[in-house]
């Protein structure tokens, strides 16, 4: 994640200051389409490069950039899968407030 952050001028820092869900996906997607343009860069300077030293290098800073993309990815889902369970659980709260409703109102 530090890699991440120092290649994205600190978006991660601002990522985790933010404490909505929109928010940081929002950014997180931010990050991701960042990281896919320059990885598209990087991949047409590797099909025009010609020296070995500079083609390991490119493949080298290309796998970075796919191992940093995965893991935004990672967290995208992981923060999709967390509201996803939040708004499960408040509905089953709100199921059961409902029935306690429901009982206290046939008790009247």
């Amino acid at each position: 994640m530090v890699a991440i952050a120092a290649s994205n001028g600190g978006g991660a820092a601002r990522v985790a200051g933010n404490s909505g869900a929109q928010g940081q996906l929002g950014m997180l997607s931010g990050q991701i389409k960042t990281l896919l343009k320059k990885l598209t860069q990087l991949q047409k300077q590797l099909m025009n490069a010609t020296g070995p030293a500079d083609r390991m290098a490119l493949i080298k800073e290309i796998a970075d950039l796919e191992r940093d993309i995965q893991l935004l990815q990672e967290q995208v889902a992981q923060i999709e899968q967390n509201e996803q369970q939040k708004a499960q659980h408040h509905a089953k709260a709100q199921a059961a407030m409902q029935k306690d409703e429901k009982k206290d109102e046939k008790k009247d």
